[in-house]
């Protein structure tokens, strides 16, 4: 695996293989490392790679649990909707039909699919 850091020795991503905008770009440092895992935080500390057990705040815990909440709702919203031109062409219809209120297709279509699936 292939850990590219900032000038900062932060850790900025992790590929496979390196992107070649990194190669030789002197804001950016590539370290290839064995045995990646996730479970920690990667740095640079004196051009070597320094690996440190990660283990979040009791605030970066509940950050990641109203993310993941947050998500629990949003992705099947999100999958249940009609692609953009589906939707235009309700809107379409709904205005050549004399319907764009709460009584046309697009409306009631997505009412349903934010109704089915309710923020939380």
């Amino acid at each position: 695996m292939n850990l590219i850091f900032d000038n900062n020795g932060a850790l900025v991503i992790s590929q496979k293989n390196v992107n070649s905008f990194y190669i030789d770009n002197e804001d950016f440092t590539v370290k290839k490392i064995e045995n990646f895992d996730g479970s920690y935080v990667y740095s640079l500390v004196n051009n070597e790679v320094v690996k440190t057990l990660f283990s979040p705040s009791e605030e970066e815990v509940q950050e990641y649990e109203d993310i993941e909440n947050k998500l629990r709702y949003q992705q099947p919203r999100k999958k249940a909707y009609p692609n953009l031109e589906e939707q235009l062409d309700m809107l379409f219809h709904d205005i050549d039909n004399g319907t764009l209120d709460k009584t046309g297709s697009f409306y009631t279509t997505l009412k349903l699919i934010k109704d089915n699936n309710p923020k939380e």
